[in-house]
């Protein structure tokens, strides 16, 4: 078993080794052990004592044991991850937010965020007064919620997140009238749906994806506690049409 402790000379030597990259100081200290636990059930402990929601990107797996000897939380994820035979990283999202994910899907999400691609995006990065933020819903879903967002803020770029939120690009003014009118948009829509489905043949995060681009009002991700099972939220209709889709292409390889 891994045995993690920390004191301050520990995290002073750790950090001149290289071992643990430099993170925030946190408030939350963990002593806890785990014994063969899935990697994402440790991390989401650790995202509880670190105050946040967290969103799980594909291929965080595995099983791990290790004890936490008074570690503060950030200090204890970043170790953690560090420990992992494939890459994996974090990163904080304002305000209560965290993304654990490899370290392509995290550059993925800043990449997105100005497309500086000949004839893509809008280059509004260049102008001084152009912020970017970014959003996570509580209890709206992120694809039915974007058209009313795009017609009332139409100065207002809102691109694709990884988890159920949005990044916003726009002038100061514009994202704070923005931030202060989301609380009232952010509640759950009546008469939804729920369904889940677990892929037994085909590649899960290319089906999540036909299926995106097929109901683009359908909220569907990977679960967080099994990497092969699609979550869908939405409309009846769009549930049932996004559920059929999936057993259509997760039908196995003819012989």
């Amino acid at each position: 078993m891994r045995i993690l402790c920390l004191v301050p000379l520990l995290a002073v030597l750790l950090a001149a080794s290289g071992w643990c990259r430099p993170v925030r100081p946190a408030g939350a200290v963990v002593s806890q052990e785990f014994e063969n636990v899935e990697l994402v059930e440790v991390v989401k402990v650790l995202a509880k004592s670190m105050g946040r929601r967290v969103y799980i990107g594909p291929g965080v797996e595995g099983r791990v044991s290790v004890r936490f000897c008074s570690v503060p939380a950030e200090v204890a994820l970043a170790m953690l991850l560090e420990e992992q035979p494939v890459p994996i990283g974090y990163k904080l999202v304002p305000p209560r937010g965290l993304v654990v994910a490899s370290p392509q899907k995290l550059e993925q999400i800043d990449s997105e965020i100005i497309g500086c691609r000949p004839g893509g995006r809008k280059a509004v990065a260049a102008h001084s007064s152009v912020i970017r933020t970014e959003f996570l819903l509580e209890h709206a879903i992120v694809q039915l919620l974007l058209p009313e967002l795009r017609s009332d803020f139409p100065s207002v770029e809102f691109l694709p997140h990884l988890g159920n939120g949005f990044y916003a690009v726009g002038v100061r003014g514009d994202l704070a009238r923005l931030e202060s009118k989301l609380p009232q948009l952010d509640v759950a829509p009546s008469g939804l749906a729920e369904d889940s489905y677990r892929v037994e043949h085909g590649s899960v995060e290319d089906i999540r994806v036909l299926v995106e681009i097929s109901f683009p009002t359908l909220w569907i991700q990977i679960d967080s506690a099994d990497s092969s099972t699609l979550r869908l939220r939405g409309f009846p209709h769009d549930v049932e049409g996004g559920t059929e889709l999936i057993e259509e292409l997760d039908k196995p390889p003819e012989k």
